[in-house]
């Protein structure tokens, strides 16, 4: 076997091993540990309504969609993964990182939020909450900084034209593309 067939089969290891790391372990793996272990939160339907299951596909597929398109926009484009110990050596400013500077968070938001609508009960909903306080805090605190020490003024720019959550309504150009 080759280097190149080596480097890349490392790269899929990586690629799978940070995939299922974060999105997987935060929108299946931690609301089954919590289904099991408060079962009475996650079980108790607290509403349901005739579309209930179809607003759950919907809201899923999208996220899912999003973070699928926003993970390869890392692996091609930024030449990294998701995972914090392997991150993006190029700064990833396109697709869905040109309208909102958070895709990947709302795609697993948006899936979340269709397990609210899949199981109805109060736990899904206090994992969203939590999954969301938790990440309306951590990248200002913390990855906006890392990423200003990797990326400097580039990512400032970016910063600067792209929100956080709400997208914009045209995508951005970065200056060196007009």
């Amino acid at each position: 076997m080759g280097t190149s067939d080596q480097k890349q089969k490392v790269s899929l290891f990586r690629i799978v091993f940070s995939f299922l790391l974060f999105p997987i372990m935060v929108v299946i793996v931690i609301p089954c540990l919590l289904s099991l272990n408060a079962h009475q939160l996650f079980t108790q339907n607290i509403f349901r309504f005739p579309a209930q299951k179809l607003a759950a596909g919907f809201l899923v597929s999208s996220g899912l969609t999003l973070l699928v398109i926003t993970n390869i926009a890392f692996i091609r484009i930024g030449n990294g993964t998701l995972a914090p110990w392997d991150p993006p050596k190029n700064l990833v400013v396109s697709g869905p990182y040109k309208y909102v500077c958070q895709p990947m968070i709302i795609g697993v938001l948006l899936i979340l939020f269709g397990e609210i609508f899949l199981f109805g009960s109060q736990g899904s909903i206090a994992w969203f909450t939590f999954y969301l306080i938790a990440n309306l805090i951590y990248p200002p605190l913390s990855e906006e900084k890392a990423l200003i020490k990797r990326f400097g003024d580039a990512f400032r720019e970016y910063q600067k034209n792209v929100p956080a959550w709400i997208p914009r309504c045209k995508p951005w150009i970065p200056p060196k593309e007009k």
